[in-house]
């Protein structure tokens, strides 16, 4: 993966990114003083493609109100991901407190906006565990792909191997 370019990104970006803990890894604080780790951490899951997972983290553990700056700045951070690597990138939504279905709305909400702009291709999926809850995991690639028919593939197959038949 080739890293992202911390001093040209944050000129574009509303709030700024600093390097955190391990390659790969960014941390930014909003205006409502709430930090989150954005996380690109390699993943084997897809083996048609180098595969990325990408994590969002509220490491402050408080309430985010609606925050278009943040909106923003992970659009941006994905959009420069995707401009300097031909890779693929995994979405699992968090299931700690519950809220994954929340988080799935407003992420696909921000895909559908950075989609409309032709920044990258995003397909969604529901994946039942064990217990029966519901967990929800998009891909993400560049539209220009050569290999995306065969991710796509592989993602669908993915999903349906680690999904749990529900009674």
């Amino acid at each position: 993966m080739v890293e992202l370019d911390l001093d040209s990104l944050n000129q574009r970006l509303p709030y700024p990114i600093f390097p955190y803990i391990c390659e790969g890894a960014y941390s930014l604080i909003t205006a409502f003083d709430v930090r989150y780790t954005i996380y690109f951490m390699p993943d084997e899951s897809l083996i048609s493609d180098d595969t990325y997972q990408f994590i969002i983290s509220n490491v402050s553990n408080k309430p985010s109100p609606k925050d278009k700056k943040l909106r923003d700045t992970i659009l941006e951070i994905l959009f420069e991901f995707f401009r300097l690597n031909n890779h693929t990138v995994l979405y699992f939504c968090d299931t700690g407190d519950g809220k994954q279905a929340l988080r799935d709305r407003l992420f696909r909400g921000w895909a559908e906006k950075a989609m409309q702009k032709g920044g990258f291709a995003f397909i969604s999926s529901i994946v039942y565990d064990e217990e029966g809850n519901q967990n929800f995991v998009a891909l993400i690639s560049r539209p220009d792909n050569p290999n995306l028919g065969a991710i796509v593939q592989e993602f669908n197959e993915y999903i349906s191997s680690i999904n749990k038949p529900q009674e």
